[in-house]
């Protein structure tokens, strides 16, 4: 009985002693924060510190289970010495022994775990003297709605399509309503995941007949999701489709007028500034070839040269000289 005893309590003794080890692993899980915000906005993750304020010290915010460093900081005799921070604020509390981080304008890629690392440098030896605390944060998005409505040639129908995109998460419900009633006829739905990011997109398509559609009935895409405080609710009519469409197509007449306007203004300026040059070069080559107002040729007087007058009369009577003899 004895040795039956002993091997019962060992049997009891071994389920205590594993559930003892993995006490301080759930102890820090239960530490972790959650944090639930929107896209776009600012997160603050704290991280505590149990000494109090050093000297100098360095400071880093990293994400994930790799431990990714996305903001590094060096505090020296009570100065920022060094940042190397991407879209993160920080700071420090001395009070609430506490180092913050403010991460701006958050995304959808941005959920992960977070983790600080803290060390005091000043005085050495390097000491690491944070809690270890791990912060969960997660980011939502609430869907943008878009309606609208395509007339499909040969079949003597309308198809309205309601799109839904970038929300988080996936959870979504769309519904099609005709004068506040609930429409289901010809409904097709669809869902796709973004590559860019962790986001969706939701879309549904309505068929209905050209009558239904020209008897200025209204047709309204109502969307739910769970960060919504309220339905979203966007309407399209005949009458309103239409109107949309005259301003729209007067939008485009009065932009390709301008645009029309300005190439015919810079095709006028253009050829003003060739006949401009054109004349420039006429008036230069001209005043070039021809003898200014302002100068007038002078006739220099005519100078007989009395030796040119001997010469033709010694000429003259050599002649006769010969001539006689």
């Amino acid at each position: 009985m004895g040795l039956h005893s002993r091997r019962n309590t060992e049997l009891y003794i071994i389920p205590v002693l594993l559930i003892t080890a993995c006490l301080p692993s759930f102890t820090r899980t239960m530490e972790t924060e959650r944090i639930t915000v929107f896209k776009g906005d600012n997160v603050s993750i704290n991280c505590t510190f149990t000494d109090k304020m050093p000297e100098g010290m360095t400071a880093k915010l990293m994400r994930g289970n790799h431990n990714e460093t996305r903001c590094y900081f060096m505090w020296q005799h009570y100065e920022k010495k060094t940042n190397h921070c991407k879209d993160t604020d920080f700071g420090w509390d001395p009070d609430k022994k506490q180092v913050y981080f403010i991460m701006k304008n958050i995304s959808l890629n941005d959920s992960d775990i977070y983790s600080c690392d803290v060390e005091q440098v000043i005085p050495p030896p390097s000491i690491k003297i944070t809690e270890g605390n791990k912060t969960y944060v997660r980011v939502f998005a609430p869907p943008t709605v878009d309606i609208t409505a395509v007339s499909l040639p040969g079949q003597n129908s309308i198809q309205l399509t309601c799109i839904a995109k970038d929300f988080f998460p996936s959870d979504i419900e769309m519904q099609w309503h005709k004068d506040g009633q609930i429409f289901l006829n010809g409904t097709e739905n669809s869902t796709t995941k973004s590559t860019k990011n962790v986001s969706f997109s939701f879309t549904s398509i309505l068929a209905i007949s050209a009558s239904d559609w020209k008897e200025n009935e209204l047709f309204s895409c109502l969307v739910n999701h769970s960060v919504l405080e309220s339905l979203i609710v966007q309407n399209i009519s005949w009458q309103n489709y239409i109107h949309a469409e005259t301003k729209t197509f007067n939008l485009n007449i009065w932009v390709i007028l301008a645009v029309a306007g300005l190439a015919l203004l810079i095709a006028s300026t253009i050829l003003v500034l060739k006949k401009c040059v054109r004349a420039q070069l006429k008036s230069s080559l001209q005043s070039s070839t021809t003898m200014p107002t302002g100068e007038r040729a002078t006739t220099l007087p005519v100078q007989e040269s009395k030796a040119t007058d001997n010469a033709i009369y010694s000429m003259v009577g050599e002649h006769r000289y010969h001539h006689t003899a």
